[in-house]
């Protein structure tokens, strides 16, 4: 018996520092987003293009990973529009516009209207709206429909590490408890979140409620907090099927949890054992994405295996939504990992002892292949402020030496002319 199954949903810019990027989520004209009411307003004569970082569906990764065959957009809206639903397609090295059906609403009141996309061969897949009068967009989804014995159990744990970093992890524990947690999706009933304090200066009581749990720990770095909350997860009473591993310093949006789960929730065979590495975007300049899918390459250096990505730019997002072949050094960095549970065992932990390339090392050994989607990501605080000489031409490669010694990754690396160079 097939049922309907949202895929994720559309996302309104509510988020005040991410107002100066609004093409992340609109393009051709700027809806006015009415704080109160959670809604967009729409004028007489607009065109709005939801074709976009957020708002757009990586529908050729949602056929390819899960069992999403079909697509539906479903809009709650108010007054006279014409919606288009659009995408793109690739076409030898060129990415083409398609307008793939078009519907007019008239509704006096608050509706829910539901578009079905024809058969198509898009790589995303997005929509427009057309105004005819003032409109109201109340809010909307992608949705699918999967046979039940094609959805699975997921409990997804969430692991993140702080060390007296209050300014950021308290507000992002908050806000997972204001949206996720306290939501009407399944989510809210299988996302359990493991804070491991290094530096013991939160208050659990707080904190803590039966899905957030804080565990003081010694100050044992990165690797040893991701490590403690890696065992604390495969001792809950609730079995992970799934650990997230999510830096402190980070912002998230929520809506990166419920595509993740979303999509694991309905995740093909064949693709059950890959990570879903999440991708780093500047907290600086919030439009531009640094990394998705890292790689090392034959000198030991670590780099983005895509080009930097303007997330404003259409384009720019078609090119990094492309599934494409990963090197052999592929990696996930752990400012947002998910690792399906099988990899995350006691004979199977991250390297003890804090050096920086802790998580290319958990993603070589264990010779991850991994999954990215739009919308899946952070903004990292103060990532581009953190460069020291030091640390880049002598830290980093004195630890891949390290990791090469410790579990045999990376043998090909020539790093010691690196270090030479």
């Amino acid at each position: 018996m097939s049922k309907n199954y949202k895929l994720q949903n559309i996302l309104f810019c509510d988020n005040d520092r991410l107002e100066a990027y609004w093409e992340m989520f609109f393009k051709s004209s700027r809806p006015v987003y009415d704080r109160e009411k959670k809604n967009i307003v729409l004028g007489a004569g607009q065109v709005i293009d939801f074709c976009t970082y957020f708002n757009s569906i990586s529908l050729l990764k949602w056929k390819t990973y899960t069992y999403a065959e079909k697509l539906i957009l479903k809009l709650r809206v108010k007054g006279e529009m014409e919606i288009l639903l659009t995408g793109y397609e690739k076409k030898d090295t060129q990415y083409i516009r398609k307008v793939l059906r078009r519907a007019k609403v008239s509704a006096a009141e608050e509706q829910e209207i539901s578009l079905e996309y024809p058969e198509n061969d898009l790589m995303i897949a997005g929509f427009e709206i057309h105004t005819l009068g003032v409109c109201v967009i109340y809010g909307g989804e992608y949705a699918t429909e999967v046979e039940e014995d094609q959805m699975r159990h997921v409990s997804l744990h969430l692991c993140t590490t702080t060390f007296k970093k209050e300014d950021y992890i308290l507000p992002n524990i908050r806000l997972l408890k204001d949206t996720v947690l306290a939501g009407n999706d399944s989510i809210a009933e299988n996302l359990w979140i493991h804070v491991v304090d290094n530096g013991r200066t939160l208050s659990a009581e707080e904190i803590q409620t039966e899905h957030v749990m804080v565990h003081p720990n010694l100050n044992v770095g990165g690797a040893g907090g991701f490590t403690r909350g890696m065992l604390e997860a495969m001792d809950h009473k609730e079995k992970p099927t799934h650990v997230l591993l999510m830096d402190d310093d980070v912002m998230i949006l929520p809506e990166s949890l419920i595509r993740t789960y979303n999509l694991l929730k309905i995740v093909r065979p064949e693709y059950e054992h890959h990570f879903i590495s999440g991708a780093m975007l500047f907290y600086e300049e919030m439009n531009f994405l640094y990394e998705d899918v890292g790689f090392m390459d034959h000198e030991g250096t670590y780099g983005p295996l895509k080009d930097r990505v303007d997330t404003r730019k259409i384009e720019d997002v078609l090119r990094c939504e492309e599934i494409i072949h990963e090197p052999k050094n592929a990696y996930a960095g752990w400012w947002y990992c998910c690792i399906p549970a099988e990899f995350v065992r006691k004979d199977n932990l991250p390297l003890p002892v804090f050096v920086r390339g802790d998580d290319v090392e958990y993603s070589l050994r264990n010779k991850a292949k991994f999954i990215t989607l739009s919308g899946i990501c952070i903004w990292h605080m103060g990532f581009t402020n953190k460069f020291n000489g030091a640390m880049e031409f002598y830290q980093v490669h004195r630890n891949t030496l390290m990791l090469q010694a410790a579990s045999g990754v990376c043998q090909n690396a020539d790093i010691m002319t690196r270090v030479r160079n």
